[in-house]
């Protein structure tokens, strides 16, 4: 079937276009596909006969491999198996407001910016799920999210009327470095595959948090 790009299209519609996914801020299990594709043959998009249970999972993984959502949970499996996910998130699916948070990140001692000709779409939700693993029980919305590092944090925001991201970073100077260093990495990366050069403005303060 991975051989069938209607087959492939169809079933990741389903998912990014379901209302019940968006009522549940992006999130799904393996279990939920079986409504997930009963709302979009309602919709006359699928047929869910072709969609038999065996290829859900399938379906949610081909999403993740091509970075359309993450694995945000995990169930173990027997002694000497790798974990299998428990619940997916995509993060085009995310809240669309940013939620309220403690930190002055207007103050943060270290500022990144980027600037586009044009801010698309997908980068914030690749960086989402390429950096998830910093991003656990953190703030993340569609579009932005909070990463954190030991003591260090950095809230990486898009500001799509003005076509940029901003990074503002806060900690101690070197845990804080490493995950400058690691926003930096990913975005770089993201750039090269998305064939995009933005222009980087780098900030200090000078201030000093120890």
């Amino acid at each position: 079937r991975i051989l069938n790009p209607g087959w492939v299209t169809g079933g990741v519609y389903a998912v990014i276009r379901s209302p019940t996914v968006i009522e549940a801020d992006g999130q799904l299990a393996v279990n939920d596909m079986r409504a997930v594709l009963q709302e979009a043959e309602n919709e006359h998009v699928i047929d869910t006969g072709d969609y038999p249970e065996e290829t859900h999972g399938f379906i949610l993984e081909l999403m993740r491999a091509f970075q359309l959502c993450f694995a945000s949970e995990e169930e173990k499996g027997q002694p000497g198996e790798p974990a299998k996910p428990a619940r997916y998130l995509v993060p085009e699916l995310l809240p669309e407001f940013e939620p309220k948070m403690e930190e002055a990140w207007e103050s943060a001692p270290v500022r990144l910016r980027y600037r586009y000709d044009v801010l698309p779409p997908g980068l914030l939700p690749r960086f989402i799920v390429r950096t998830h693993s910093l991003s656990d029980d953190a703030p993340h919305w569609r579009h932005g999210v909070v990463l954190r590092h030991g003591d260090a944090a950095a809230l990486i925001r898009a500001e799509s009327d003005r076509r940029e991201l901003d990074v503002f970073a806060l900690g101690r100077d070197e845990t804080r470095g490493l995950l400058v260093a690691i926003v930096r990495r990913e975005l770089e990366t993201l750039h090269a595959e998305m064939k995009m050069k933005p222009v980087e403005e780098l900030e200090l303060t000078g201030e000093d948090e120890q």
